[in-house]
């Protein structure tokens, strides 16, 4: 009986230690998605910041505004992907409970959604500026035509952007609801239960 005991209280703390390490490999991947993600975004962003000021410096009219304002726009963009990057960096080696990796998985994903909410509002910011360019003439034309490509265009962007990362994001999350898929609570007149079907 001694010899069953210490058996199954050996293969319990094996199980519990890979399911440990299963957490750590499945947050450990979650950055390195999001590092990738915020690289790309940093990319995007410094390429528009360089492309703008040699372009908005050597076009004029309302390409001279469009450039310029893809570097303007940018430089927010390079700023954010750059925190978000040393942040998930920071994360990287972060040992978490599995409630906590759920609440971050979660997290993560909405901001993604937040975000594109937002890159829809910069593309009806740039509508807007188009319609607005045609009240005007000269140079108010051009820097309200040129201001809004860009925002549609930057905004468009974002919004691939968003949508891809939303996806990576949500379809790595899955292993977490699958997780959770198997536990079960029932509660009836003087007991309660929790099991957990793996």
């Amino acid at each position: 009986m001694r010899k069953l005991l210490i058996l199954s209280l050996c293969l319990l703390s094996t199980w519990a230690f890979a399911q440990k390490n299963s957490l750590d490999s499945f947050n450990l991947k979650r950055e390195k998605k999001l590092q990738h993600g915020m690289l790309v975004l940093s990319s995007w962003a410094a390429a528009n910041i360089a492309g703008g000021l040699v372009l908005g410096s050597t076009t004029s009219g309302e390409a001279k505004y469009f450039h310029k304002m893809n570097a303007y726009f940018n430089v927010v963009n390079l700023t954010l992907g750059q925190l978000s990057y040393w942040e998930s960096r920071k994360n990287e080696g972060k040992k978490m409970t599995f409630a906590g990796s759920v609440r971050t998985q979660n997290g993560i994903e909405k901001t993604f959604l937040f975000n594109a909410g937002f890159d829809g509002v910069y593309m009806l910011g740039g509508l807007y500026l188009h319609e607005r360019a045609n009240r005007h003439t000269g140079k108010k034309r051009d820097q309200f035509r040129g201001y809004g490509n860009s925002l549609i265009l930057q905004g468009g962007a974002l919004l691939l952007f968003d949508g891809i990362m939303y996806h990576i994001q949500s379809k790595h999350g899955r292993w977490l609801d699958k997780k959770l898929s198997g536990v079960e609570l029932t509660a009836g007149a003087g007991h309660a239960g929790l099991t957990w079907n793996f």
